[in-house]
């Protein structure tokens, strides 16, 4: 088993969060808060907060930094 096997086989918390969200028809928008967040209402939220303590995953900086250039 190489090592992107390994990687593959492994649960990407965040992506099955957003995708839950798009299935509830709320924006997928978990870990995206930077520490603010309106939607009191989100299940998600209070973990949301804590866990994101306010940054975004490495992987989202990259993102937005490419959709932005």
């Amino acid at each position: 088993m190489g090592a992107m096997d390994v990687k593959n086989s492994f649960l990407d918390i965040t992506e099955l969060v957003r995708s839950i969200q798009r299935s509830e028809g709320n924006p997928d928008c978990f870990l995206k808060a930077e520490g603010l967040c309106d939607r009191t209402d989100c299940v998600w939220r209070q973990y949301c907060l804590e866990t994101g303590k306010g940054k975004k995953r490495e992987s989202d900086r990259k993102e937005v930094a490419w959709k932005g250039s």
